[in-house]
């Protein structure tokens, strides 16, 4: 088995919210996610301020068009990846019963 940077960073959301539970859940898995990567994203940002490194966004401007467009993107995907597991498992119910 890989282990990957994505499969390491993902691991501990994995164990609280197991596939296809709450985090299957529209909106309130879509939030836990963005909580979850807010919190992995400002760990690292804590402890290179801690140790004097200057990490400043100054320059990080976002409209609120783009907050939106984001938003929107991310709920239709996770919107899609939803429907698609629940087609998924409609299909190999229905092949298990065919067989």
């Amino acid at each position: 088995m890989r282990w990957g940077l994505l499969r390491i960073i993902w691991m501990p959301y994995s164990k609280v919210a197991s596939h296809r539970r709450v985090s299957h859940i529209p909106v309130i898995g879509l939030l836990m996610r963005v909580a979850y990567l807010c919190v992995i994203v400002a760990i690292p940002i804590a402890v290179l301020k801690a140790f004097g490194v200057n990490v400043g966004f100054k320059n990080l401007r976002a409209s609120s068009a783009h907050l939106i467009s984001f938003a929107l993107g991310m709920l239709v995907a996770d919107t899609l990846h939803i429907a698609l597991d629940l087609l998924t498992s409609a299909f190999k119910k229905l092949i298990s019963r065919l067989r």
